[in-house]
């Protein structure tokens, strides 16, 4: 055995589960792009049963191509600002498109602003997409492990 630090960890309830990705506002979404794996910081909202996804495609950018390429995605929710308080929630599941669906007004409501980076406003597309989670997991870390 290595003498290294361990710590014990223990499955979110489904409260717990559902009260932080409410709480959280940002994840990172896994796609596939060719032979390579994509990952994505992106603003999401919960509303409890539906996770909302919002990605912004860029000049000259790909991650819709992604999204199509992806049969299922990875999401990751993270937080704890000590080892002894981590937690981590991973969500997997196909992306669908549902930007038509939502007005500005709850796209504002739901989702942090948009972070532009030295482009134009104009130049930047919003587009939402919902995840039908097939798959969910937490866990939570619960101490050292002493010896």
């Amino acid at each position: 055995m290595r003498h290294i630090d361990y710590t014990y960890t223990a499955g979110m309830s489904d409260d717990e589960i559902h009260e932080r990705l409410r709480s959280h506002e940002m994840g990172v979404l896994s796609l596939r792009q060719g032979d390579d794996a994509l990952g994505l910081p992106v603003a999401h909202y919960y509303d409890g049963k539906q996770l909302y996804l919002r990605l912004c495609e860029r000049p000259g950018g790909s991650k819709s191509d992604a999204v199509a390429a992806t049969a299922a995605a990875s999401f990751v929710v993270t937080g704890g600002e000590t080892s002894e308080e981590s937690w981590s929630i991973v969500l997997r599941g196909p992306l669908v498109a549902v930007d038509d669906e939502l007005s500005d007004a709850v796209l504002n409501e739901w989702f942090a602003p948009v972070r532009l980076f030295d482009e134009a406003v104009e130049d930047v597309v919003p587009t939402v997409y919902r995840m039908e989670i097939r798959n969910v997991g937490g866990r939570r870390s619960c101490g050292p492990l002493t010896a």
